[in-house]
């Protein structure tokens, strides 16, 4: 009999483990899911606010008029500037690719009159959204909320030769779909700390022109889906985001302590950072410590594996994030 019950107490035990794992397994799926649903619905909206622009730019006619009188453009070094920061307004100027004429002219009026909808776009996502902004090939560029870009853009940046990977697949033979584009995170030349940049393109008669981008924040991520604030079902989880390229995106406080990440949000660029990508430590496959160097490309593998750290042993579930190829990571 004792040996029964010994056997039926064995059995109860492994089935309320079993039980607990598959409902934890179930918990990072839907985690997963969410964030991928908040990227999707960001993304469609998205589409529907490039049409708005795709409009006007292969249609200037249909905005005969300046909204702001020719006074206000300033000529600086061969770049023409609009600057109202204290009306919350938009920047929008010529970086100096080429010297600002009519062309440039008409660009600049078309966004003037749809500058409100750059403002509709931040306001739908506040906590989301850092800034919105549109690049042109012809060297004209707008921002909201308005900041000064003259500190930041010299005269004859070209934007094309930033990230020219990244432009790249922005092009009608390299995005025939002409859909989004995720970059990977870096941290943001003008001060924002750490963000990822969402961008479409714009052409006008078959053409690329230019595309209509968002800074998006990784804290409000890390937020409400790593850390989960304001969750009971946060307590004791080690969770954190990879990207395909196996940068770390965003990690909970108990992932961070664990593997001796830090805190990715206290970084800001011209402070700690000495270029506006990310702090060497969190690209994981070039990191100093080849234990991260495994589990990154483990992780990269997409599947759930085992990982020994400081002599302990952990399981590692994973869980891919379709709308960007990111991974959520558990460690359990």
């Amino acid at each position: 009999m004792r040996s029964i019950i010994a056997t039926i107490l064995i059995l109860s035990i492994c089935l309320c483990f079993s039980c607990s794992d598959s409902g934890a397994r179930q918990e990072l799926t839907r985690d997963a899911a969410q964030i991928d649903s908040l990227l999707s619905n960001f993304a469609t909206d998205m589409l529907g606010y490039r049409d708005i622009f795709q409009r006007g730019v292969a249609d200037p006619s249909l905005y005969p008029d300046h909204k702001y009188p020719e006074t206000r453009y300033k000529l600086h070094m061969d770049i023409m500037l609009y600057h109202d920061q204290e009306a919350g307004l938009t920047s929008i100027l010529a970086t100096g690719m080429v010297k600002v004429g009519s062309s440039q002219m008409e660009r600049m009026r078309v966004i003037e009159n749809l500058e409100g909808n750059m403002k509709k776009i931040a306001d739908a996502y506040p906590d989301f959204i850092l800034s919105v902004f549109m690049f042109f090939t012809d060297g004209v560029a707008a921002y909201y909320p308005a900041f000064n870009p003259i500190s930041f853009l010299p005269p004859g940046f070209n934007f094309l030769t930033f990230a020219p990977d990244t432009f790249k697949r922005l092009e009608i033979a390299e995005n025939p779909s002409r859909t989004y584009i995720y970059g990977p995170p870096y941290i943001d030349v003008g001060g924002n700390g750490y963000l990822f940049t969402v961008r479409i393109p714009i052409d006008a008669r078959d053409a690329w022109v230019g595309y209509l981008g968002v800074d998006l924040d990784i804290g409000y991520i890390k937020k409400y889906f790593i850390e989960k604030e304001g969750r009971l079902e946060k307590k004791g989880r080690r969770l954190l985001i990879i990207t395909p390229q196996g940068i770390l995106l965003a990690s909970n406080e108990a992932a961070s302590r664990l593997l001796g990440v830090g805190e990715l949000n206290n970084f800001l660029y011209l402070k700690q950072v000495p270029n506006a990508q990310i702090p060497p430590e969190f690209d994981l496959l070039s990191n100093e410590k080849p234990e991260l160097v495994e589990f990154a490309k483990r992780a990269l593998e997409k599947k759930d594996f085992d990982f020994e750290w400081n002599g302990d042993k952990y399981s590692v579930w994973i869980q891919e994030i379709a709308m960007t190829g990111w991974l959520l990571a558990e460690l359990r």
